[in-house]
């Protein structure tokens, strides 16, 4: 693949997004403002990159009902800004304060005696929203959110027609992804409200198609922006890292490992520098950057089968994982990782916490069928053609729901039933959209690979 194809990789607006991301957080380390001509110079250069194109989405009624969901989620965005107390309180305040001079030098930022209710949390969406506010006030900056959902929405149909997944069942598995209801409701954790999720939601989706597709360039950007995205961002960006260089998706794990450790070089000192303002910031702190190195490293280790190999590298890279770990201190998912690897958790919640991730898989009200439909094809699709290739993408989700089972079970006993009524299901979401590109993969897959007793039965004898 030569330069120009590698560069292509990545869609327009997600370059977009990670040069904002990487100018802003390389400015706000160096104690530089976020100047409002970054928005439309980065949006230059991306296409620069990768010309923009409109999507094909077929079918006129498919267009219009996208654009009407998506102007629905605009209106709803601009009607009533800070629609609950996340949206205010985590990610608006901070744009707001962001869009003041474009620089953290203000007391809520640095004054640990101000109350600050998201302090060390991710800022690529503040950053975003800030510089949309600086050009279109603060209603026009809100329109950054459906523009995400259709980021996410028609992030879909391209690998599935690469596939092989014909027309119809193409557009089933778009109107799918675009009619999750928990996106398109007026709710907290919808596109409006001006939660993180649906940003997280857009970058893991083409995370997942970089993981299936074995694409390098895209593996990098989304591994650049999802420790910039959410605090859960960096445990996507393990998984993906190390699921595939396990799978032997040689190209996406480089390309992961080293976008996720340019991401956490560019944001974990700078998350150090917001909660603990007192402390200096020195090298230490760009420990954690090693860590989705590390998981690189011992993935395709063991994906080599060769037993010395495995163990040198593990004797080599194991301290150096162990001294990251140790780095993370001051940092809101080193505490979680911390807790996790002492045991420290509430046991207990366990049983509540597993209950509500299964009714999460069959919630249609906030998921729609989406979990139903990713249970039903993977099942078929193992027994009649094999899962092959989409054992990764399989994987992913088995990982993602152990992950947020885990995460629950390290909040404090008083924390959990507000996690479990109003958090996990917005976790979940975040990985609709690998669900449904697992989805239509397997119907593609159906489509094209007879089941074995049929290949039995027409073999020639």
């Amino acid at each position: 693949m030569n330069t120009r194809a590698l560069v292509q990789d990545v869609p327009w607006s997600l370059w977009w997004i990670a040069l904002v991301a990487v100018f802003a957080h390389g400015a706000l380390l160096l104690g530089l403002p976020v100047m409002p001509w970054l928005l439309p110079l980065t949006g230059i250069a991306a296409a620069a990159l990768n010309r923009p194109t409109r999507p094909l989405l077929g079918q006129p009624a498919v267009t219009m009902l996208l654009a009407v969901a998506a102007l629905s989620i605009a209106y709803g965005s601009v009607a009533t800004p800070d629609r609950s107390w996340d949206g205010l309180a985590t990610w608006t305040i901070n744009a707001r304060w962001l869009a003041v001079d474009g620089t953290l030098d203000h007391p809520y930022f640095r004054d640990p005696d101000v109350f600050q209710y998201a302090r060390g949390y991710p800022l690529l969406q503040p950053i975003l929203l800030a510089l949309g506010m600086s050009w279109l006030g603060e209603l026009g900056g809100r329109l950054l959110f459906p523009a995400l959902w259709l980021l996410l929405v028609t992030g879909l149909d391209g690998p599935l027609g690469r596939a092989g997944l014909g027309e119809r069942p193409r557009r089933l598995a778009v109107l799918g992804l675009a009619l999750v209801p928990l996106f398109v409701e007026p709710g907290g954790g919808g596109a409006a409200s001006g939660f993180a999720d649906l940003l997280v939601a857009a970058i893991v989706l083409h995370a997942a198609i970089a993981l299936a597709e074995d694409r390098p360039t895209l593996a990098a950007v989304t591994g650049l922006l999802l420790p910039m995205a959410k605090t859960e961002g960096l445990i996507h960006a393990l998984i993906l890292v190390g699921l595939a260089a396990l799978a032997g998706r040689r190209r996406a794990a480089l390309g992961a490992a080293l976008g996720a450790c340019i991401g956490l070089a560019l944001w974990v000192p700078l998350q150090q520098q917001l909660r603990t303002p007192d402390l200096p910031v020195g090298w230490a702190s760009l420990l954690p950057a090693t860590l989705p190195a590390v998981l690189w490293a011992l993935g395709s280790a063991i994906h080599s089968s060769r037993t010395r190999k495995v163990a040198i590298v593990v004797a080599v890279l194991a301290p150096a994982g162990l001294l990251a770990l140790g780095a993370f201190d001051q940092t809101v998912i080193g505490q979680t990782l911390r807790n996790l690897a002492r045991l420290e958790l509430q046991f207990g919640a366990l049983p509540a916490i597993l209950g509500q991730g299964m009714l999460n898989l069959v919630h249609v009200r906030k998921l729609g069928l989406t979990f139903v439909l990713v249970i039903a094809t993977a099942w078929i699709v193992h027994r009649r053609c094999g899962l092959g290739p989409l054992r990764p993408l399989l994987a992913a989700l088995l990982l993602a729901g152990t992950a947020i089972v885990l995460y629950l079970a390290d909040r404090p006993p008083q924390a959990i039933d507000l996690f479990l009524r109003e958090g996990m299901v917005r976790y979940t979401a975040q990985w609709i959209g690998p669900a449904w590109l697992l989805i239509g993969l397997g119907w593609a897959r159906l489509a094209t690979h007879p089941s074995p007793s049929t290949e039995r039965t027409t073999a020639p004898r």
